[in-house]
């Protein structure tokens, strides 16, 4: 551990949360109240990807699910 420094901390700001499709919430300012930000990154494996999305596709308050990806 002595190799490692933190650079940097950030925190989300109280209320309404950062994931949850509210407004600034995800890559897109106008997305929808019900709408999922899922971030890819470059380790993520397909079975875990489908199982979150189907997942939460399953409950009634979520309308949409919007994938980001970064990496290879």
């Amino acid at each position: 551990m002595e190799n490692f420094r933190k650079v940097r901390s950030e925190e989300a700001p109280a209320g309404g949360g950062a994931e949850g499709g509210g407004p600034g919430s995800g890559p897109f300012a106008d997305l929808a109240p019900g709408a999922v930000h899922m971030r890819v990154k470059e380790g993520s494996k397909i079975r875990n990807l489908m199982a979150f999305a189907t997942a939460s596709m399953a409950q009634p308050a979520t309308r949409a699910i919007v994938f980001s990806g970064c990496g290879r």
